[in-house]
């Protein structure tokens, strides 16, 4: 073969490139679906780890629901403090009055929202409703329970609340029809209490039966639920004070005095009584 014949046959007298002669690349085999499949041990694992993290998050994201609904609960209270002292800004520095009562000893008022009873039966709460803006939800805490009749079902049917009316926060009748100027310590001074449920009544507590005040705790006896009052928000309660400030306090902090009861004068109690007395203990006003 002449060296032209060698330069056609070969491109010119290049030398063929190793590259040309590579075999062609193996095929990929696919994994198989059983080898990038979870394995049940590793799904058994992934599971338990999803379960542990919910028992750690469950309890703070429902602490964290409970302070925002007491949030909510001590923002009513404000709201009503705020419609307390438009009130007494209007009737010459007295407190809002609730002397009688509709329900036969009971020493509340029954339907107090509805104007027809208002009228006849004034109670702290009704009283403050305009000054509210009618608007009546400000009037209970959002967690306060509706099943009272569920569990005393005698004689408690008449106490659900209704549109017009219902609440579970209760005044102090040591200090309804009173003048702002006859109560010492303003800021130290207990107005408004939380019940552990909600009513259509307007509860004085303590009440009042002339000169005597009584039940400013409750803790019935026989009573499946236990102690009543402020207990709703991690055993305790929002309390509105005389000078139209709310703070929370536990029931065990309380005292008789904080609501301005005194011994003395026909009362079995004294000042320093805390939720270890008997809440039958009577007591009468320290101004």
């Amino acid at each position: 073969m002449s060296p032209l014949d060698q330069k056609v046959k070969f491109g010119g007298g290049n030398s063929v490139r190793n590259d040309d002669c590579r075999p062609p690349p193996a095929r990929s085999v696919p994994r198989s679906s059983r080898a990038s499949a979870f394995t049940l041990v590793e799904l058994l694992v992934v599971i338990g780890i999803i379960v542990v993290l919910i028992a750690i998050l469950m309890p703070a994201l429902q602490r964290a629901r409970a302070v925002s609904l007491q949030t909510k609960c001590l923002s009513n209270e404000k709201q009503i403090g705020q419609a307390m002292m438009m009130y007494l800004g209007e009737s010459k520095g007295v407190m809002p009055c609730q002397p009688y009562d509709n329900l036969g000893g009971l020493n509340g008022v029954e339907n107090f929202g509805d104007d027809s009873v208002n009228s006849v039966y004034p109670s702290y709460l009704g009283l403050l409703i305009p000054y509210l803006n009618n608007n009546l939800q400000v009037l209970v805490c959002p967690i306060a329970r509706d099943d009272y009749a569920d569990i005393f079902p005698a004689g408690s049917a008449n106490y659900a609340p209704t549109a017009t009316s219902d609440t579970n926060y209760m005044v102090n009748g040591a200090i309804t029809g009173r003048k702002i100027v006859q109560i010492p310590q303003t800021t130290d001074l207990i107005c408004l209490q939380e019940d552990l449920w909600q009513f259509n009544i307007a509860y004085p507590r303590p009440a009042h039966s002339g000169t005597i005040l009584y039940q400013w705790q409750f803790n019935p006896a026989g009573s499946p639920e236990g102690r009543e009052y402020n207990t709703l928000h991690f055993n305790g309660g929002n309390l509105l004070f005389a000078d139209g400030h709310c703070e929370y306090r536990t029931y065990q902090q309380l005292r008789a005095s904080d609501f301005g009861l005194t011994g003395g004068g026909g009362g079995t109690g004294q000042a320093t009584d805390s939720y270890q007395q008997p809440d039958s203990n009577t007591y009468i006003s320290a101004f």
